[in-house]
């Protein structure tokens, strides 16, 4: 199995840790991040991004 060259980890109240294989995952991660915060009302999203 590839190894994951991100982690990104993104603050939802607790700290959620997911594997990112390309740019593109790192994309989708924080975007999500993104649309769920303002979702939920939230005005700012703390993230982190781990380079493998």
């Amino acid at each position: 199995m590839e190894k994951a060259k991100y982690v990104v980890t993104v603050d939802k109240g607790y700290w959620s840790q997911t594997d990112a294989y390309t740019m593109k995952d790192v994309h989708a991660i924080v975007a999500g991040a993104i649309r769920d915060a303002k979702e939920m009302g939230r005005s700012s999203v703390k993230f982190t991004i781990e380079i493998k």
